[in-house]
């Protein structure tokens, strides 16, 4: 045989095998999203074994499907059946790893018949990027949209956004079913830890958590010894390096910093933890240097655009504000917020006109971004207030509320909840590790138990006084109440 026909044939079976290989991980990544939900389940059959109590109905995405037992839904059925002896609750967690608001709405119909809910939360639509698929509209019309159910391709698009920062390191914190939050003192809660240490000799992740309590309390020695003993444990986790550095001195951090980013130099999120570390001990130059090698590592990642106009705004550099900012649209001009801070910039300076024509283009980005979103969101209003059932909109920890309420229009009888302040205020002063595990919305990431909690605890006081509150006593004893 020819040398052009062997290397034909080894190209073929490279081909072959590749194909082969996406197929069993699209195989394996379905199966991971059936196990949640088959744990799911488990607890969803047990909420409905109590016929007496009030229903409530959660949908959503991962936000709402992941966790089991620390799940905000769990947590919510245990916080609200803890306040009250006049009625029962029962939550179902009916949250679909990886949804759209489109995907949410197409499984609607059938959890309504199934659960029969007296309450419904939705805390949906932050997978839809990309363009969203309008429920009752032509299902999947784009070009592409085959590709784009697939989770492998979903898969491709976490990655390249890096909505999940390094999936080889997502997992869930090995401590994350430790009620630590829950505990009252420091004391209690560095027990808790070591006693995890203890059971768990070997995880890293335990030390490192361990070290992030001892620097939050301001025992920087105990610190870095927990921190130190991760690194043994797993020197390949970035993330040990750069929070340990950010606790030194400058001739000591940088040596810990660049060693994270070495490690992980696609992360655009390093390098901006780095450059407001080195901002707030007015190392300037060097600040401006790590926040622009972000963005050479992370040219889509719109909060180092951010970050860095704001640096430059600091010094009075206005012109440099400008540039980077209108670099940053250049590279992803769907991103709104960047044209409301460069229209910052021109209000600032007098330039009125350009500065109006900005507010204009980041309202009309914003509306072409929740457009699809919203017409889900209003169609879901439609179909579960048109049944008689209470709907309660959650908007996501960290995220104006407000933006929730412009998407649901005229919304007499429908309840909201703001989890930006509770958040805002529970971070000051914390670590955003407490409260969640990744990122993988740049702003915002999946929630620890912590910040489950969190959700679970403003949840409760909202339906509390909005729902619970104004029911008659007798309504809540019928419901199968002591």
């Amino acid at each position: 045989m020819s040398i052009k026909g062997i290397f034909a044939r080894k190209a073929l079976a490279a081909v072959i095998g590749v194909l082969l290989f996406l197929v069993l991980l699209e195989g394996g990544l379905r199966l991971a999203g059936h196990m949640i939900m088959s744990e799911q389940d488990k607890i969803n059959r047990a909420a409905l074994a109590d016929a007496g109590a009030y229903r409530i109905l959660c949908l959503g995405d991962s936000m709402t499907a992941v966790g089991g037992e620390w799940s905000y839904p769990s947590q919510l059925q245990e916080e609200l059946n803890s306040r009250s002896k006049d009625f029962k609750v029962s939550v179902i967690n009916k949250g679909i790893v990886d949804a759209t608001s489109a995907e949410i709405l197409e499984q609607l119909d059938q959890n309504l018949d199934l659960y029969k809910p007296d309450i419904v939360i939705v805390m949906m639509g932050i997978m839809d990027r990309g363009g969203v698929t309008v429920f009752g509209e032509a299902a999947y019309e784009k070009e592409g949209s085959f590709l784009s159910s697939l989770r492998i391709y979903r898969l491709a698009e976490l990655l390249r956004c890096q909505i999940v920062n390094r999936i080889k390191g997502v997992k869930l914190p090995p401590i994350v079913k430790e009620d630590i939050q829950g505990t009252e003192g420091a004391g209690k809660r560095e027990s808790i830890l070591l006693d995890h240490i203890e059971n768990n000799p070997d995880n890293a992740e335990a030390y490192a958590e361990l070290g992030r309590f001892y620097a939050k309390i301001y025992r920087y020695g105990d610190a870095e010894a927990m921190y130190a003993r991760a690194i043994e444990i797993d020197p390949t986790r970035a993330r040990y390096y750069m929070e340990l550095g950010k606790m030194y001195k400058p001739d000591k951090a940088e040596r810990f910093l660049d060693r994270a980013i070495e490690l992980d130099p696609g992360n655009g999120i390093l390098y901006q933890e780095a450059g407001e570390y080195f901002f707030a001990i007015e190392q300037l130059e060097k600040a401006e240097e790590m926040l622009e090698r972000g963005l050479e590592a992370d040219p889509h990642n719109e909060g180092i655009y951010l970050r860095l106009s704001s640096f430059y705004i600091k010094q009075g550099k206005y012109n440099e504000a400008e540039d980077i900012l209108e670099k940053g649209i250049e590279k992803n001009e769907g991103y709104y917020r960047l044209y409301s801070a460069l229209a910052e910039i021109y209000k600032e300076s007098g330039r009125m006109d350009e500065a109006e024509g900005y507010y204009a283009l980041a309202e009309e980005k914003e509306r072409k971004f929740l457009s699809g979103t919203k017409k889900n969101y209003r169609a879901l209003k439609y179909i579960v207030t048109g049944r008689g059932i209470k709907l309660v909109c959650m908007q996501y920890p960290l995220r104006d509320v407000g933006t929730l309420r412009k998407m649901l229009g005229p919304s007499e009888g429908v309840i909201f909840i703001d989890n930006e302040k509770n958040f805002k205020e529970a971070m000051d002063g914390s670590r955003y590790k407490e409260y969640f595990w990744d990122r993988f919305a740049r702003d915002l990431g999946h929630c620890t138990a912590k910040g489950n909690r969190l959700i679970a605890e403003n949840a409760a006081n909202v339906l509390m006084e909005e729902y619970f509150g104004k029911l008659p006593v007798e309504a809540k004893r019928a419901k199968g109440g002591e």
